[in-house]
């Protein structure tokens, strides 16, 4: 279990760390936004940056939750872990999608006449059924360990 708290909490880092890099060097991560966004081609550095600062908080979102299934992973008696992950998860598809409009709204600025729409997708929903999930998981063992507590 020790590895995949590792790997988990590795995961989290890299998450929060990797739009740090489009602060950096804004050029560079554009390339990366044009693959979600394509008509951010054009945008200047500082658009970049302010989307990045925007994609910050739903990379948070499901860094926190990595960290939170990781602790609960290390100590599985404390349900309050699991279930505020599995909030977290089932919230990022909500949270992610806002983000994108003001992405989106950032990265067109450049453009005259531009349009945006929401769009979801079942990458954003599988964030959902995986907290989901990790609730009902949680859930259930919390629920069979006060019926073992009840039978003795």
């Amino acid at each position: 279990m020790l590895i995949i708290r590792f790997i988990l909490f590795f995961a989290a880092f890299f998450i929060m760390l990797y739009p740090i890099w489009g602060l950096i060097e804004p050029t560079s991560y554009l390339n990366e936004l044009i693959e979600t966004f394509p008509f951010a081609k054009g945008a200047s550095d500082a658009q970049v940056q302010k989307a990045l600062i925007i994609l910050l908080l739903p990379n948070a979102i499901i860094s926190v939750a990595l960290v939170l299934i990781a602790k609960f992973i290390s100590t599985p008696s404390i349900y309050n872990f699991a279930y505020t992950a599995a909030i977290l998860l089932m919230l990022f598809p909500i949270i992610q999608s806002v983000a994108d409009i003001f992405i989106g709204s950032v990265l067109s600025q450049h453009l005259e006449g531009s349009s945006m729409a929401i769009e979801l997708s079942s990458q954003k929903l599988f964030y959902f059924i995986f907290g989901l999930a990790i609730w009902a998981i949680s859930k259930s063992q919390s629920d069979y360990k006060k019926q073992i507590m009840h039978d003795h």
